[in-house]
């Protein structure tokens, strides 16, 4: 007799295979599924690995954008004329971006070719570009150079790498990459990898900044939970049942600002020099605590921090870095080269030397928004409907450093039957001065309420001088002193001007009919 060996053919086999139960099947099917799986595990895992290891330390492929095509002309000669009569020399005007990357409908992704036309047209109107020691340098008391911007990237993804080096290098532009360290590497393709940082570095084109280790999240903030960045932020402790105490918020904060300084070092990276706050929160008025700790521990470690947003102006300035914090403009996908030039252009210092604000229309901007405004509201005394109300300030940016001119202004059209005209001088700083003029009134105010109160005589146009100086502000009206307001905030108190004009419903509105600024050693 030949036994088969490999078939079961008898009439018995093939009744017990008969005879197996729906779940013995079931389980045989399974059990040849899972080796088969295990099999692909034994094999698939370790190739990915061996190409993950084999192509770790290999740097994706550049992409270089088309060469833009020329210029028109006339783009090409608005760019120069917005630039002119500018400082040949001004404090440096600082650009906030995030990636840059083609196709992208996120408003803070901006394409290749965008941003080279933006840098295009920047150097055009007279700016350069700064790298972050020379940025550090003017905070730290160096004067104003050239005029510049400073180019910075939060967040440190990997656009940056692929898209925006290659415009750097074909513009010679510089940039800064605001790194959040702990998360290089990872999340892939979506940061930077510390080899992307590494050769970015050494090309010259690139620093690197701090924007924390692993503070670039929100969470439940304070007693109430309030949804806020978590390094300004007071957190709640590991098991929910508190938020943290001052001398644990500092600890954490602390922690981090080590994290991040421990990772430049690791990667032989020079020391940041500048901080961005995540989220541009730099803490909540309901908890000034953090505020002052974590501002405390970031002005030990660097020289200067920036927000995107500000309650009152802060470009760079003498003034802004005494308060601790520095304003960026920032940039977005729909952001044309046009706009960006006119925005830069509306952030750059100039002297109040021989102004003549009426005739520069051009600068006139809402007080709380930036946004441009009519000085015809102001000038040419008719009514607007139901509007018993207005005001503008004059170059609120670029005058963030006066902190000695004089203003002379004339106002007509006041009337005792309830109307006055209204010059803040000093605006933007700590310290502003109010003076308000009406027919037969004149009172100064600053932050401690009203300091003068005067009452010349009775007239539908008075004249108006006021000498802001380093140390006080002297009002006169109609050629007699009415005051002198001590300042002793220094650089924090200086500022530009703002006007306004105010009416009863039943009154005629004043106007200004001239308002010049010189300055005033």
């Amino acid at each position: 007799m030949t036994w088969d060996l490999g078939r079961n053919t008898s009439t018995e086999g093939r009744r017990a295979g008969a005879g197996l139960t729906r779940a013995q099947r079931v389980a045989g099917w399974s059990m040849r599924a899972g080796l088969w799986m295990l099999a692909v595990v034994i094999v698939v895992v370790p190739v990915g690995a061996a190409l993950y290891l084999l192509n770790r330390d290999r740097l994706p492929d550049q992409v270089l954008s088309p060469q833009p095509p020329p210029v028109d002309p006339a783009a090409a000669a608005a760019w120069r004329d917005m630039g002119a009569g500018l400082p040949a020399e001004a404090p440096p005007v600082v650009l906030s971006y995030h990636d840059i990357h083609p196709g992208s409908t996120d408003r803070y992704v901006v394409s290749p070719g965008l941003f080279e036309r933006q840098l295009m047209a920047l150097r055009a109107a007279g700016y350069r570009t700064l790298t972050s020691r020379q940025y550090a340098n003017y905070l730290q008391g160096d004067r104003p150079g050239p005029r510049s911007v400073y180019l910075t990237f939060d967040d440190g993804t990997a656009g940056l790498y692929r898209y925006a080096d290659p415009v750097l290098r074909r513009q010679a532009a510089h940039g800064a990459s605001y790194l959040i360290s702990g998360r290089v590497g990872r999340h892939q393709p979506y940061y930077l990898t510390w080899l992307e940082v590494r050769t970015m570095a050494s090309s010259g084109r690139w620093d690197f900044q701090a924007h924390t280790h692993d503070l670039h999240r929100r969470g439940p903030t304070g007693p109430e939970r309030v949804p806020a960045s978590m390094l300004t932020g007071r957190a709640w402790t590991a098991d929910g049942s508190r938020p943290e105490t001052d001398a644990e918020h500092r600890a954490r904060v602390a922690t981090d600002i080590a994290a991040q300084l421990r990772d430049f070092r690791k990667q032989a990276l020079p020391k940041p020099l500048l901080f961005a706050y995540p989220f541009s929160d730099a803490g909540s008025a309901r908890d000034r605590a953090t505020v002052r700790v974590t501002a405390s521990l970031l002005a030990r470690t660097y020289a200067g921090t920036f927000t995107n947003v500000s309650a009152l102006p802060a470009p760079t300035s003498r003034r802004s870095t005494a308060g601790g914090r520095i304003q960026r403009i920032e940039v977005f996908r729909d952001t044309t080269p046009e706009d960006l030039v006119r925005q830069v252009r509306s952030w750059t210092a100039v002297s109040p030397a021989g102004l003549n604000p009426l005739g520069d229309r051009q600068r006139w901007f809402d007080p709380w928004k930036e946004r441009r405004v009519s000085v015809a509201d102001l000038t040419d005394g008719t009514p607007a409907p139901k509007r018993t109300y207005a005001e503008a300030a004059y170059a609120p940016y670029a005058s963030a450093d006066w902190c000695g001119y004089r203003l002379t202004a004339s106002v007509t059209g006041l009337s005792p039957r309830g109307n006055n005209a209204n010059v803040t001088v000093r605006w933007g700083g700590v310290a502003p001065v109010v003076i308000r003029v009406a027919y037969g009134s004149v009172q100064v105010v600053d932050h401690t309420g009203v300091v003068v109160a005067a009452r010349p005589a009775g007239a539908r146009r008075h004249r108006l001088r006021v000498d802001v100086g380093a140390t006080s502000t002297e009002v006169q009206v109609d050629g007699v002193s009415v005051g002198n307001v001590p300042d002793g905030a220094g650089a924090r108190s200086c500022g530009g001007v703002v006007v306004a004009l105010r009416r009863d419903p039943d009154a005629s509105p004043p106007r200004f009919t001239s308002l010049t600024l010189k300055s005033r050693v």
